[in-house]
């Protein structure tokens, strides 16, 4: 995708490392920065989303700019469609089978895991999101969210607030 310059920053950051928090502003193509990053690192992938309206817009750009991907989704409106190179999956939905041997199996197979809306991690669905994420291995995550705060040694933070960076990077 054609990237303004702080999208190529965020993915230039993105992939210094194996994990790490981008925080991008509302409407600032958090999207496009993950198809992206996507694209370079060319691994099987799993989005991350916390409802069936972000599941679709995401699976939609994944498709459009990411010619001949194979993009699949889970949720409770999709069901299980777990077999893409990209695969857009509800939390909720993740939360719901983590305990099954086929999650367990298919937690093994993403080599990039990128979270939309991280900060749920430590908000009402903190728990459903750090139950999900224990079990994957992928090789790189990937927090994205507009609204994650500042790391500061002067403000005390909540556990899964320490839990989310310590996770991303």
């Amino acid at each position: 995708p054609d990237l303004r310059q702080y999208q190529k920053d965020a993915v230039q950051a993105a992939l210094k490392g194996k994990g790490c928090i981008l925080r991008i502003p509302t409407r600032g193509g958090k999207t496009l920065i993950a198809a992206e990053i996507i694209r370079r690192l060319g691994q099987r992938t799993l989005f991350v989303v916390t409802s069936d309206i972000l599941l679709r817009q995401a699976a939609g750009v994944f498709s459009t700019v990411l010619e001949g991907a194979n993009v699949t989704c889970i949720s409770g409106e999709t069901g299980w469609e777990d077999g893409g190179d990209i695969v857009v999956a509800t939390v909720q939905s993740l939360s719901m089978r983590r305990a099954t041997k086929e999650a367990a199996r298919q937690n093994k197979t993403f080599a990039l895991a990128i979270f939309d809306e991280c900060h749920h991690f430590s908000g009402v669905l903190g728990k459903a999101w750090r139950e999900t994420v224990m079990g994957l291995r992928a090789r790189w995550k990937i927090g994205l969210s507009a609204t994650v705060e500042e790391l500061s040694s002067n403000k005390p933070f909540a556990s899964a607030d320490v839990w989310l960076r310590g996770i991303c990077g």
